[in-house]
């Protein structure tokens, strides 16, 4: 093992078909442009879903996912004032919820869940070290 083995490598994105819907003018689905975040970005996503109630700690699951899917997504460009003007919202989080249909939302955060390294196969490996 070598030590330059764990070094950064550049990010790599992922183009994914989220829906038939969106096509270019020669009729081509546009697939979505996504690339993984570190657990760093992660923290301070999960940091602006947490909120005080009563005397807990709450958390928003679903802002969550909304929030990672929005920092994962690189294209289209979910900041886009033009986009968000088309959809007639403001800010990021509505405007993914506003271009898709729930499956397509659902089928995003699958992209997403996978690329940043959220499956199945790690939660199955960790049971198997416990044991």
């Amino acid at each position: 093992m070598d030590i330059k083995d764990f070094f950064r490598e550049p990010t790599k994105s992922t183009k994914v078909v989220i829906s038939d819907r969106f096509k270019d003018k020669d009729g081509n689905k546009i697939p979505f442009e996504i690339i993984p975040i570190d657990e760093n970005k992660n923290e301070q996503i999960k940091l602006q879903c947490e909120r005080i109630s009563g005397n807990e700690k709450v958390f928003d699951d679903n802002l969550y996912i909304t929030k990672l899917v929005c920092e994962c997504v690189v294209s289209p460009d979910l900041d886009s004032s033009e986009l968000q003007t088309n959809y007639n919202v403001l800010g990021r989080e509505k405007l993914i919820k506003s271009m898709l249909y729930a499956g397509e939302f659902s089928n995003l955060v699958k992209y997403v869940e996978e690329i940043c390294g959220f499956n199945s196969d790690i939660l199955e490996d960790i049971k198997k070290i416990k044991n």
